[in-house]
C-alpha cells in the first residue's frame, strides 16, 4: 500500500488541478440534469470476438496479484501519443463526472424473481431482445435482418445460466472497492494481449448486460480511469444520444484498431460498444433496458432450449499472461 500511495495526488495537488468549487458545480450540474426514476435506461450486449473472462470462481486474495496491481497502477507509457498529460487529465475529469452520474442515478438492480430486459441492435443486422434472470437463465427473441441465408427469420432461444459466468447474481458477489476489483480482474481476465487491454475488456464484460449494481459500476469506472491507453471524448451513439466515448487504443498490440464504450453522461449506463479498424468493424447499440417481473408468455412457449454448456470453473486461480 505504501507503493500505491505514492501515485495518489496530495490534497494540494487535487485542489490545484480540480478546485473544490468546480467539483461542487460539477455535482450540482449532474444532479440537475439527472433523469428521474423510472426513465428508460440504455445499454448494450455484444458478442466479443475475443476470449471472454473465465467463470467466477470466488474472490481472489490480494497477495496473489499484488505485484501486478502495482505495475498496472503505475502511469502507462504514452510517449507515442502527443500531449499525454492533457489526455490523462481530460480522461480523469470525464470519468470522475461519470462516477458522480452513477452515484446520483436511482438503483435499478435485478433481484431474485426479476429479469433484466434488454434490446440490442447490431450492425450485422441482428436485433436481440433478451430477458435474464437473477441467476443468469436467459431467454431471447432473435430477429435476423442480416441479408444472410437466415435473414428474415425470428428465433426464440432459452439458455441455462451455465452458458455464462456473468449474471446479476455473480456480479453482486464481486469486490466493489477499486483496488479489490482491479486485483480480481488481473486474476480472471485472460485472452487479452496486455494488462491494459485486459482491464478494458473486463470492465466491458461486467457492464455489458446492465446487471452491475451501482457500487460495482463506480469501481469499474475507476478501473478505467487507472487503465493506460484509454482516452475519452464527447460523442454520440448510433441512435443520436449524447455519450461519453471511452476508447482503448494500443497499436502496438492491435494495429489500427479502436475499442470503444459509449456511456450515457447523465446516468453512466452503457449505450453502445464498438470495434473499428484492424479488419474489424462491429457496433452493438442498446435501445432499451429495464427490470421485468416476467418473461412474455409467447417467448416462453416458443423458446428452444439450447444445448447445455458450462463455462470452465478453474480449480485454482487462472494464470493469465500478456505480451506486455
Amino acid at each position: 500500500m505504501e507503493l500505491l500511495a505514492g501515485f495518489r495526488p496530495t490534497n494540494e495537488q487535487l485542489e490545484h488541478d480540480w478546485p473544490a468549487a468546480e467539483r461542487v458545480v460539477m455535482r450540482e450540474t449532474i444532479q440537475a440534469t439527472n433523469q428521474p426514476a423510472g426513465t428508460t435506461r440504455f445499454a448494450a450486449r455484444m458478442h466479443r470476438p475475443r476470449k471472454p473472462w473465465p467463470a467466477i470462481a470466488g474472490l481472489v486474495g490480494a497477495a496473489a496479484a499484488a505485484l501486478l496491481v502495482v505495475q498496472i497502477m503505475q502511469p502507462s507509457q504514452t510517449t507515442d501519443r502527443p500531449d499525454a498529460a492533457t489526455q490523462a487529465k481530460t480522461k480523469s475529469v470525464a470519468l470522475q463526472k461519470l462516477v458522480l452520474a452513477a452515484q446520483a442515478t436511482p438503483a435499478d438492480d435485478v433481484h431474485p424473481g426479476q429479469f433484466r430486459h434488454l434490446v440490442v441492435t447490431q450492425t450485422d443486422g441482428l436485433t436481440v431482445e433478451s430477458w435474464t434472470a437473477f441467476n443468469g437463465d436467459l431467454w431471447q427473441r432473435r430477429d435476423d435482418q442480416s441479408g444472410s441465408p437466415s435473414s428474415g427469420t425470428v428465433e426464440y432461444w432459452n439458455m441455462p445460466h451455465t452458458w455464462s459466468s456473468i449474471s446479476p447474481q455473480s456480479l453482486a458477489a464481486l469486490p466493489t472497492d477499486t483496488d479489490g476489483l482491479q486485483r480480481y480482474l488481473l486474476s480472471h481476465v485472460c485472452g487479452s494481449s496486455s494488462r491494459d487491454e485486459a482491464m478494458f475488456v473486463g470492465v466491458a464484460d461486467m457492464l455489458r448486460g446492465d446487471y452491475a449494481p451501482t457500487a460495482l459500476r463506480v469501481a469499474a469506472i475507476h478501473v478505467l480511469e487507472r487503465t493506460g491507453h484509454v482516452t475519452t471524448h464527447q460523442s454520440q451513439d448510433a441512435q443520436g444520444h449524447p455519450a461519453l466515448q471511452v476508447d482503448f487504443i494500443d497499436h502496438s498490440i492491435r494495429a489500427g484498431e479502436t475499442q470503444s464504450l459509449f456511456f450515457d453522461p447523465n446516468t453512466s449506463a452503457l449505450l453502445q460498444e464498438q470495434i473499428n479498424g484492424g479488419g474489424m468493424d462491429f457496433t452493438a447499440t442498446y435501445s432499451a433496458s429495464s427490470t421485468a417481473t416476467r418473461v412474455p408468455a409467447d417467448v416462453l412457449a416458443k423458446a428452444v432450449r439450447q444445448e447445455d454448456h458450462a463455462d470452465p470453473v478453474p480449480s485454482v486461480t487462472p494464470s493469465c499472461t500478456w505480451d506486455k
